[in-house]
């Protein structure tokens, strides 16, 4: 699913989870994403790479908002304002393998 350039915000996106039970990547480059928290913390059961590049994270800690996703893999992360270092690593979900 490819919801670039469309200024959703997360919480609008994860809301679409439970219409969307086979999906497997996501794309929501471009949107000015600054959080990823969400009240709706359920669907997406196989959500396993998602795109968030060119957005406004700012914090490593916005991560963890992700847990909820159970086989998240891959996550893109370019272009956002993220500090280069990683001070906290138990921010990360566990289950990601890549972040790029």
């Amino acid at each position: 699913l490819f919801v670039n350039n469309t200024m959703l915000t997360w919480a609008q996106i994860a809301i679409l989870g439970p219409f969307c039970p086979q999906l497997k990547e996501l794309r929501a480059c471009g949107n000015n994403i600054t959080t990823l928290s969400s009240e709706c913390r359920e669907g997406f059961p196989v959500l396993a790479d998602v795109s968030l590049s060119k957005n406004s994270i700012a914090s490593w800690a916005e991560l963890g908002h992700l847990a909820w996703l159970p086989v998240l893999a891959q996550l893109s992360l370019n272009e956002n304002r993220l500090p280069d270092d990683l001070t906290d690593p138990s921010t990360i979900p566990a289950h990601l393998t890549s972040i790029a």
